[in-house]
């Protein structure tokens, strides 16, 4: 839908977007390893009855997610122009990569909130409120606000609305996974 969007613009932000996304995905490893890492440590604490200790892991997990986004927003601020002349060199799609990277990079914290929350709403045995919260970011939140921010502000639009679905359904989600452990400790502290 995204790429549709786009290619209403121009077949170089329709190029730049393919660009950007891969490059999003080396760039971003270090969030989904952290997601994947913290199952373990989850998983534990959930068995454990350790339920404090979950919110302690993921809030340091989204303190980083916001620090790596900012090292991200920072790094492609100086080489992203660069780096996406290795990959096309049309100055269009060039000066669209950079755009992509000084918008989206914001939301990478938000992006980084969503995947640890959804990882521990799926170890703690709640995989389809996982799926919702993706679901959400995807389908409810991406496609409108990107039809809409295309037709208000064009491709910055489409950008900002990857940004805003992030913040959104990033912070439903850790509201939604906090509300179902603090009740567990609740419920712990009542027995």
């Amino acid at each position: 839908v995204i790429t549709g969007i786009l290619a209403q613009i121009s077949p170089e932000a329709v190029a730049a977007f393919g660009v950007a996304t891969r490059l999003e995905g080396f760039l971003l490893v270090i969030l989904m390893a952290l997601g994947m890492s913290l199952g373990p440590v989850i998983g534990q604490n959930w068995g454990a009855q350790k339920y404090e200790r979950i919110l302690i892991a993921a809030k340091a997990s989204f303190k980083f997610a916001f620090i790596w986004g900012l090292f991200i927003w920072l790094l492609m601020l100086i080489v992203g122009k660069p780096i996406a002349s290795l990959f096309n060199n049309n100055s269009a799609v060039i000066n669209y990569v950079s755009l992509y990277f000084l918008i989206i990079a914001w939301g990478y914290g938000f992006r980084g909130i969503l995947r640890i929350s959804t990882t521990v709403l799926s170890i703690i045995n709640k995989p389809l409120d996982s799926a919702a919260m993706n679901i959400l970011q995807a389908v409810v939140l991406l496609i409108p606000l990107s039809f809409l921010g295309n037709s208000l502000f064009g491709i910055k639009g489409v950008f900002a609305a990857l940004v805003i679905s992030y913040a959104l359904s990033g912070n439903f989600a850790y509201w939604w996974m906090k509300k179902i452990v603090n009740s567990k400790i609740k419920s712990k502290k009542e027995a």
